[in-house]
């Protein structure tokens, strides 16, 4: 990658996916009586379900103690993600249980509220830009560098130059440039399908936080306090660079519920009325989002759907 490499892009293939992220959650209505959290109700499918857990259970923490809230349960899953075993004890009866069962996809244990419902979601093939755009790029599109970290500034140590990503565009200014290219933002969901590149984890490298290291710059001591020239960590299974950390990005959406309908084909979400709000997606998992005026700034990745 140099100051004058022009947009890569990477043919997506479609498929279905199941977009957005949640907490861990037992599955279960419950009251608080004097010996604990009694189990009310098991939900039909639910992690309770699949457990055993019977009504008139008593939640106990793992030191076998009463459970007095519904906080505590949170307490008890909130470490948990995808794939990974919860283990809940119980008193039924006059004996102490154990019960376990995997978590399902798409469990994040910090996955914010408006990153939910889960939803399935099918997509044809798009093309999706190899890299986020690069200052030089943007400065060849636009003839306009409108960045607060131009090239030649030293930050930490490090000079930055036209590799860095473009990172104070606007989301009108994006749809004006790349429709002049004859692209587009990319939706959302095509975005977190990139993304994802076929995991179900909280990053596409793992569960695990450590398991980002030289894949994604989230200013973990891998030399960089501030974004870095694009493609300088490793890419996903698609061939995507910086998919986690370096700059949010803009996606083409107005900022909306997943409860809302999709457009066959590349998943826009069909926001009624007026847009508002648009969102960028990525800067820590592959759900994060914000909602955010489309004046505000951030950094752009190109795609182009196929016809």
């Amino acid at each position: 990658m140099t100051e004058k490499t022009g947009l890569v892009f990477v043919l997506i293939p479609g498929g279905a996916f199941l977009m957005g992220a949640e907490q861990a959650r037992l599955g279960i209505a419950s009251r608080t009586e004097d010996t604990g959290l009694r189990v009310e109700r098991v939900l039909e499918g639910s992690v309770a379900s699949r457990m055993g857990l019977q009504i008139g259970d008593v939640l106990l923490n793992l030191n076998e103690q009463p459970v007095r809230s519904p906080t505590e349960v949170l307490a008890l899953l909130r470490p948990l993600a995808a794939g990974e075993t919860v283990v809940v004890q119980v008193r039924r009866g006059s004996e102490t249980r154990s019960f376990s069962a995997e978590l399902g996809p798409n469990v994040e244990p910090n996955a914010a509220p408006n990153e939910s419902p889960v939803q399935e979601i099918t997509l044809t093939g798009f093309l999706f830009s190899k890299y986020e755009m690069t200052q030089g790029q943007w400065l060849c599109f636009a003839a306009e560098n409108p960045v607060y970290w131009r090239p030649g500034s030293v930050f930490d140590g490090r000079v930055l130059d036209l590799r860095h990503p473009v990172e104070l565009v606007s989301w009108e200014d994006c749809q004006e440039i790349l429709g002049r290219l004859g692209l587009v933002l990319p939706t959302e969901a095509q975005w977190e399908y990139a993304a994802r590149a076929g995991t179900r984890t909280v990053w596409w490298t793992g569960n695990d936080e450590k398991s980002l290291r030289g894949a994604a710059n989230v200013a973990d001591g891998d030399g960089y306090t501030l974004h870095a020239p694009v493609g300088s960590f490793e890419a996903n299974a698609f061939g995507l660079h910086d998919v986690v950390g370096n700059v949010w990005e803009w996606c083409r959406d107005g900022y909306g519920s997943y409860d809302l309908a999709w457009k066959e084909g590349d998943g826009e979400r069909q926001v009624l009325g007026p847009a508002a709000a648009c969102f960028a997606a990525g800067v820590m998992t592959a759900t994060a989002r914000r909602c955010v005026p489309q004046n505000e700034t951030t950094s752009i990745r190109a795609s182009a759907t196929l016809a």
